[in-house]
């Protein structure tokens, strides 16, 4: 029986990842599909890619995070603005904690991907198909992106939440939850804060695969030290996501408190001045190729 550990929403949880990655292993995973998601807001740059590297990888599709990221990199971005400001902050530590070749590696991620196992289609997508930074899926839109005729089965993600159901056209939708950045929306569940993934069973005889959704305990504390030596931006943000399941990634009011504080207003000029250098190194690329094609 073939097993797929089927993964997303890492969000840079280093040790989330470890603890989900040896669940999978114990129970005999052979191939690992990621859904995206796998950078920020936690301290987790290359590490994350080298720790996928030792892995059978046969699926990685573009996340909102990954989007994120490489525009914070790449865009000019409102400074009064304290999401933008959030976003670029991040990004910017991001961006000095890889190599080129992975910041290209991330730029040629498709939005999604499909897999044909034994038979079966699957549909791989962060979101929708080409779209990765609508925040939330709602139940009522979710019929929009099943118009794939030949797909059966559709792993999607972006939502934080475990889910298991079939279309009213026969297909499973499967999301798998998220491994590093918890987000019970309903109170009763913040309680239990654990990395979730899933694992799919497929066997030869059966023409439905087995689903099994999984929750793996790792070390909240270490993770947090780590980040905390890494001098990751928005700890004490990450740190209540981690401990409470409440996020703050558009908390306008929260952000432009902490955005005021002078290690944030230092951040931010030197993200200015890396974009502004940037700016003006495209512009003279652009007049150097100009002036050379009319000499």
């Amino acid at each position: 029986m073939r097993k797929i550990a089927v993964m997303s929403d890492v969000h840079g949880n280093v040790g989330a990842l470890k603890s989900v990655i040896k669940d999978a292993k114990d129970l005999g995973c052979s191939s690992y599909w990621l859904l995206g998601d796998l950078f920020l807001p936690g301290s987790g740059t290359e590490e994350l890619l080298t720790i996928l590297d030792e892995l059978p990888i046969e699926s990685y599709v573009c996340g909102n995070w990954e989007t994120h990221l490489l525009r914070g990199i790449d865009t000019p971005i409102d400074a009064k603005n304290p999401i933008q400001v959030y976003h670029a902050i991040l990004a910017d530590y991001f961006w000095r904690g890889l190599t080129n070749e992975s910041l290209n590696y991330i730029r040629e991620l498709p939005m999604k991907q499909s897999k044909y196992v034994d038979g079966i289609n699957y549909q791989l997508t962060h979101n929708q198909p080409k779209i990765t930074m609508v925040m939330r899926w709602h139940q009522p839109r979710v019929r929009q992106p099943l118009n794939w005729p030949t797909m059966m089965q559709i792993l999607w993600w972006h939502t934080h939440q475990q889910l298991l159901r079939q279309s009213s056209q026969g297909k499973l939708i499967l999301n798998p939850g998220t491994i590093g950045m918890p987000a019970p929306q309903w109170e009763n569940f913040s309680s239990d804060l654990r990395a979730q993934y899933a694992v799919i069973s497929i066997d030869k005889i059966g023409t439905i695969p087995n689903i099994e959704f999984r929750w793996v305990v790792y070390d909240i504390e270490n993770e947090l030290a780590l980040a905390k030596q890494k001098e990751l931006p928005y700890l004490e943000l990450y740190a209540e996501q981690l401990n409470t399941g409440v996020a703050h990634t558009r908390d306008v009011e929260r952000h432009s408190t902490i955005n005021n504080q002078p290690r944030y207003r230092e951040l931010l000029q030197v993200v200015l001045n890396r974009i502004n250098k940037y700016d003006e190194q495209r512009w003279y690329d652009i007049a150097y190729k100009k002036w050379r094609f009319t000499q």
